[in-house]
This record gives structure tokens, C-alpha cells and sequence, in this order.
């Protein structure tokens, strides 16, 4: 009987634990934790050295032949 209980209690553990990956692996893809860019047009110095995550529309690119380098409006 007790051995019962400690296989569910292990199949909880894993499944716990891999929803724990899975949220880690897709946290780039889920619809939260974006800044707004209003708020980085308001107060750029303190997102200055950061990584930051936007979502918004593209509206014009820039491309600079022979360097590689693009610019994108937003």
C-alpha cells in the first residue's frame, strides 16, 4: 500500500517538474513580460545595458548596404 503512494507522489514530482522546463524553454513566446515602447521613448537611460522585450508594429526599416546592420521603426 505505501508503495502506491510514493509512485504517485513521484509521477506528481515529474510532471511538476517538467512544466517547470517547459515554462522555462517557451518563456520567450508567452504574451507577458514585454515593455512597452512608450515607456522606453519616456525613459530610455533606464533600460541603457539591458535586454528588453517589445511587441509592436514595424513601419519602416533601415538597411545599410555592405555592413549589415538594420534599423527598424517602431
Amino acid at each position: 500500500m505505501g508503495n502506491k503512494g510514493f509512485v504517485k507522489t513521484f509521477l506528481l514530482l515529474i510532471i511538476f517538474v517538467l512544466l517547470i522546463i517547459i515554462g522555462y524553454l517557451t518563456k520567450d513566446y508567452l504574451p507577458f513580460g514585454f515593455t512597452e515602447i512608450a515607456q522606453l521613448n519616456e525613459t530610455p537611460n533606464v533600460y541603457e545595458g539591458k535586454r528588453v522585450k517589445i511587441k509592436g508594429e514595424v513601419v519602416d526599416t533601415l538597411r545599410i548596404p555592405l555592413v549589415g546592420s538594420r534599423s527598424y521603426v517602431l
